[in-house]
């Protein structure tokens, strides 16, 4: 039944990412295709040829060299969020293999913040939200306090 709610796009995830550099714009929507780099065995990238993807965000703060943004899926290809990004050239922070600057943060700046979706049986929306790890924590106070 969850593979259901997911190929029938019942299934709403937001994200919270910090990108190098401001976006120009406050709001916006990523529309490229990814596929997979022929040159990379687990990366991926924009291509002519690769599935459809669409990646949506919105500004919540930012700093001189960063931007805090809200991000909600249209589509979920591997590694969505982190092409998308390294191809308007505002690569994750910490997220080596796309180009981002390694920092504060071991790892992506890349955190599922909730989820929702309409129970199947139930037939009630249910809503999941997860805290932010300490590590980002960490990466938000001292680049956006």
């Amino acid at each position: 039944m969850a593979d259901r709610v997911l190929r029938e796009g019942g299934l709403h995830r937001e994200y919270l990412a910090v990108v190098s550099g401001r976006l120009a714009d406050g709001t916006g929507t990523i529309e490229a295709p990814i596929g997979k780099d022929p040159r990379h065995p687990t990366k991926r990238r924009v291509t002519d040829g690769g599935d459809h993807a669409v990646t949506h965000y919105e500004v919540k703060q930012t700093s001189e060299g960063m931007s805090l943004v809200r991000v909600w899926l249209e589509t979920g290809r591997t590694h969505q969020i982190r092409v998308h990004f390294a191809h308007i050239g505002h690569p994750l922070a910490g997220d080596t293999l796309y180009g981002g600057a390694r920092g504060l943060l071991r790892r992506q700046a890349l955190h599922a913040a909730s989820l929702r979706f309409v129970h199947p049986l139930l037939e009630k929306e249910l809503a999941v939200e997860a805290p932010v790890p300490a590590d980002m924590r960490r990466l938000l106070q001292a680049e956006f306090a």
